[in-house]
């Protein structure tokens, strides 16, 4: 969702006053368009990078990604292969954007590489253009775990998902509608569906940014079945300001979610939840449980992507992805990882 431009102006001010090897695995799709990027590290608090922990997180690096081509940007969904050397994201303006994660020898994330961009493709095959088609915000695989099988794309402002037959065809697949509640036609125009995610059982998680009605309302969540399309719809509890902006599937079927923030004053922020999908019932209302909140003196921007996998070693990493809103410089486009701790 692109931030408010009084919101850009205020972050204009406020940033003004502040003054590895790859991991080799063959592609997961087809390759787009080469995008040239350069990587730059950034710390968790650069005023003691040190401090590496947040909440129930421990930072494992991260990077700013600064690209070479102004198409490349907007991140708004973000999903990472089970070994981590791969992701597929989508993008504000109908892109996919892929590529591979790169690690230094310790295993910190160290930067992207190999990064390419497509057009993500309708039913007819022909590329979604402008953000009334292309404003894509969600991705989920029918793999909840990883970028096998089928992808689902949600769309804000013409509310609704596609589904790719991604496996088959990686990001030259073209966009089925997936029959989603009618009720998701009420949301407004760019607060629609930021999360989508697959379900330990199969079936698919949507949750709206805001509620229908104001940006202090409880968000809206559906859980539908693919397979029968039967669904169910409940509310999740905000903890205001924050906003729904992404979610994953943790090992355990408990669900991750991201939510930003932002004020003129205090700039961006972000807070992380652990819900139980066993509480999503029809009608019900759900709170999380807080794991961390990213503001005041640590890294943090306009976050929207999240992404889970656990290593070799057993260990829950989770990567956080900023959405730049194609405003640089004053956003970036952040890609940080981090071990979720108990």
């Amino acid at each position: 969702m692109t931030v408010r431009r009084a919101a850009l102006l205020g972050f204009a001010v406020l940033l003004a006053a502040c003054g590895g090897t790859a991991i080799s695995t063959e592609p997961v799709a087809p390759h787009g368009e080469a995008v040239e990027v350069s990587s730059l590290p950034v710390d968790l608090r650069s005023s003691d990078p040190a401090d590496r922990r947040i909440g129930r997180l421990v930072y494992r690096g991260g990077v700013s990604v600064v690209p070479r081509d102004d198409r490349f940007g907007g991140l708004s969904a973000f999903r990472v292969s089970p070994d981590g050397a791969r992701f597929v994201a989508v993008e504000d303006l109908g892109l996919w954007t892929t590529g591979a994660l790169d690690y230094d020898a310790a295993g910190n994330l160290a930067g992207l590489s190999d990064v390419r961009i497509a057009r993500i493709l309708g039913a007819d095959g022909a590329p979604l253009e402008g953000k009334r088609l292309g404003d894509s915000e969600g991705l989920a695989f029918t793999d909840p775990h990883g970028l096998g099988g089928d992808a689902f794309v949600s769309f804000e402002r013409d509310h609704r998902v596609l589904r790719f037959a991604f496996a088959a065809d990686g990001t030259a697949a073209k966009g089925v509608p997936f029959a989603m509640p009618e009720a998701i036609g009420a949301l407004r125009e760019n607060e629609g569906l930021e999360v989508l995610v697959t379900l330990a059982d199969g079936r698919l998680l949507a949750i709206s940014e805001y509620g229908p009605r104001d940006d202090d309302q409880d968000s809206t969540g559906w859980v539908v079945d693919p397979a029968t399309g039967a669904s169910l719809s409940f509310t999740v509890k905000r903890n205001l300001p924050h906003a729904m902006t992404g979610a994953a599937l943790l090992p355990d079927g408990r669900v991750l979610t991201v939510e930003r923030r932002f004020d003129v004053l205090t700039g961006p922020g972000a807070q992380l939840r652990i819900f139980d999908p066993a509480d999503f019932q029809d009608g019900a209302t759900v709170d999380g449980e807080l794991v961390a909140t990213l503001f005041a003196g640590v890294t943090v921007d306009n976050m929207e992507g999240i992404a889970v996998r656990r290593d070799a070693e057993g260990r829950t990493l989770v990567y956080l992805v900023s959405d730049d809103n194609f405003q640089r410089p004053l956003q970036r486009t952040l890609v940080m990882m981090f071990e979720l701790t108990e």
